[in-house]
């Protein structure tokens, strides 16, 4: 239903960083450090003589265990068929369908997704269409690309141990 609501991606837009000698880099950790240059005038107090690091390096984070092929089936399984399909045009269900080479790809760019920290930013983003209720006022819906529709599912039994063993008041 809510797919009526929904416009078509914009095209396609590389990711890259211009470099200061002219040239571009696909590099992730390459973006990340241009956007702290540019910002860097935010993030720096300047009485602290030695800045202390706010990242770190992918190699030097863990990950949760990349997942399998049968648990990416599962969850992309998992997602009813009548559920609208995001702007991207992939229904999370159409996941299922790879081969199995197809699945362990997706499981390899779950998990530098997660030992990134970030998406894409041709996926990195959610629609919110305005759909009509029965009383005629509007809610909106967000939609989010299938591809972390699908890794979120995937992770949920996770995201539910951490918030059981990290209960807090001010969580509610």
């Amino acid at each position: 239903l809510a797919h009526r609501w929904v416009k078509g991606p914009n095209a396609y837009e590389p990711t890259y960083t211009k470099l200061p000698d002219q040239t571009y880099s696909a590099c992730p950790e390459v973006a990340l450090q241009a956007i702290k240059a540019k910002c860097t005038k935010l993030w720096v107090d300047p009485e602290v003589k030695e800045q202390p690091q706010i990242t770190l390096r992918p190699s030097e984070r863990q990950s949760l265990p990349r997942l399998t092929i049968e648990e990416v089936r599962m969850a992309s399984r998992a997602n009813p068929h009548h559920k609208a399909t995001a702007y991207d045009g992939v229904h999370p269900r159409h996941i299922s369908m790879l081969c199995d080479e197809g699945c362990e790809v997706f499981a390899i760019l779950w998990e530098v997704c997660e030992l990134m920290g970030c998406f894409p930013p041709q996926i990195d983003q959610a629609m919110a269409p305005l759909i009509p209720k029965k009383d005629g006022e509007l809610r909106d819906l967000a939609l989010y690309p299938g591809f972390i529709r699908v890794g979120m599912k995937a992770r949920k039994s996770y995201a539910r141990k951490w918030e059981a063993d990290n209960d807090r008041a001010y969580f509610t």
